[in-house]
């Protein structure tokens, strides 16, 4: 039982340990490769992964209470999308034919 006290105990230190080498290692990887455009995602790393913690529960809990439920995300919808691809006009009738195809002929 005393090995188990012991181990709760490092727990946090061992926690801050990994964030640390985590960190250090994009950040060694970034400068090595000299694109250090990546570099500004390794201090949130930290918040990263207990996020991503919850986030993986939520879809544990999710998946055994609603297994047929779709949580769905809008992704890569911009204003600048919808300016440039405008919806087509509703008000025209869909059913019409086109006139290459009429009854003529």
């Amino acid at each position: 039982m005393g090995s188990v006290a012991s181990s709760d105990k490092h727990r946090p230190r061992r926690r801050l340990i990994g964030y640390c080498v985590a960190v250090f290692a994009a950040l060694t990887a970034s400068a090595l490769s000299g694109d250090l455009s990546h570099a500004r995602a390794a201090p949130s790393m930290p918040f990263y992964w207990p996020l991503a913690t919850l986030a993986a529960w939520r879809a544990l809990l999710e998946l055994l209470v609603r297994p047929h439920h779709w949580a769905k995300t809008a992704h890569g919808v911009s204003l600048r999308q919808i300016k440039r691809f405008p919806q087509p006009d509703q008000s025209a009738p869909s059913s019409a034919a086109p006139a290459s195809m009429s009854a003529s002929g």
